[in-house]
């Protein structure tokens, strides 16, 4: 039987060979579905499925209000209000905040701009993640007139600072104030978006009104045994306490949590990945159709060499074996090229991804073509060799 196996392939491989023009047609038309499929796979693990790449980074949640009048998704949370939610809350561990903006940095040569982030103190902490030199910061450090600490980007130390190990307690300016490098960050380390330095978090309101104080992106991780609905309902409490004490207008319904991937990817990405996937099968389907139809046309060329291996005593079993081994041998060349075309098209898109004025996290910029996408992309191409062979292979 194996013996049989063999000689079918070996004599597909060289009926294909005696017609290139077909076999290139038929390996390009399946190559561009296979790779497309392979590519929009990995793309939709990388931006969709897979967790921030932090210390138990699936139980990462964000905190968002839902204003129904507006039909805005998650909107921020006023400084106020966050103060507020952090010491009453008892479903998260804890309850982090940042807010984005870029930071002039100057002191030490040319001033330049760079995005950074306004965190909470336990932002480190709470990630999981401790800078590779310094400490960080500290609880006090927010406080309005602590001396200003920044920490930095393991590249910014790098191509900045030359990678100085005596970096920390060097003196910079900050959009103008001193401030000191109490850490550098370890690479690739990217939170919450391709940020380049840190900035203690200001916390203070003063009684300012909710609508003038910053709308803060707040996250955390529930404690063992809370569930999300649970979270939910005691921070819509706590929402109609605040909005009850508060004369103006409401700034929000309710009180949303859901996955801090999930927030990140936004709904409008998740939905556009999903609607090019599934064009991009139906390109893998109509690939297949063609192919078929190209196997059609050929098989009818080839009546005369079936015919007589009929008359040899050939069964019907063995003939179709043979039809579906050349699908078979186009499939596994197409699934190959495909492969270096999904490779290339991840490496271009993570490219422009990086080149965006606000890159997205690096972890949803770095595409990996894994274990998972192969085994996906091989489960394709047997469906591709099914679809676009069997019924040529059976007429």
């Amino acid at each position: 039987m194996i013996n049989l196996f063999w000689q079918e392939l070996r004599f597909a491989a060289r009926a294909l060979a005696r017609s290139p023009w077909f076999t290139l047609t038929a390996v390009v038309m399946l190559a561009v579905g296979l790779g497309l499929t392979m590519f929009m796979f990995s793309t939709i693990q990388t931006v969709v499925l897979r967790p921030p790449p932090f210390p138990d980074g699936a139980a990462m949640l964000h905190v968002g209000y839902i204003d129904n009048a507006s039909r805005q998704g998650s909107l921020g949370v006023p400084t106020g209000d966050f103060l507020t939610l952090r010491r009453e809350q008892t479903a998260f561990e804890d309850l982090e905040a940042y807010t984005q903006s870029t930071v002039n940095l100057s002191g030490d040569g040319r001033p330049e701009r760079y995005m950074g982030a306004y965190v909470s103190p336990g932002t480190f902490a709470t990630l999981g993640v401790s800078p590779m030199l310094g400490a960080g910061f500290v609880d006090g450090d927010q406080i309005e007139g602590a001396q200003l600490k920044v920490v930095i980007s393991h590249s910014l130390w790098q191509q900045r600072f030359a990678g100085d190990p005596a970096i920390i307690g060097r003196v910079v300016r900050a959009n103008g104030v001193e401030a000191i490098v109490s850490g550098v960050m370890p690479e690739r380390f990217s939170f919450p978006f391709d940020n380049a330095l840190w900035l203690p978090l200001q916390l203070q309101i003063e009684g300012s009104p909710r609508r003038e104080q910053f709308a803060l992106e707040v996250w955390g991780r529930l404690r063992e045994g809370v569930g999300i609905a649970a979270a939910t309902a005691e921070f819509d409490a706590l929402l109609t306490r605040i909005e009850a004490a508060d004369p103006g207008d409401p700034l929000g319904d309710r009180v949303i949590i859901n996955s801090y991937q999930d927030e990140i990817a936004g709904t409008e990405a998740k939905a556009v990945l999903g609607t090019m996937f599934v064009a991009v099968l139906l390109v893998l389907v109509i690939a297949c159709v063609n192919v078929a139809n190209l196997l059609v046309a050929r098989s009818v060329r080839r009546e005369r060499e079936v015919a007589i291996r009929n008359a040899l005593g050939a069964s019907r079993l063995r003939l179709v074996f043979a039809g579906l081994a050349q699908t078979g041998l186009i499939c596994l060349s197409a699934a190959a090229l495909g492969f270096v075309l999904a490779m290339v098209g991840t490496e271009v898109t993570m490219q422009a991804l990086r080149a965006k004025e606000n890159p997205p996290p690096t972890w949803m910029t770095e595409i990996v073509i894994d274990a998972t996408s192969v085994l996906f992309a091989a489960a394709m191409a047997l469906i591709a060799a099914l679809v676009a062979g069997l019924w040529p292979a059976w007429r």
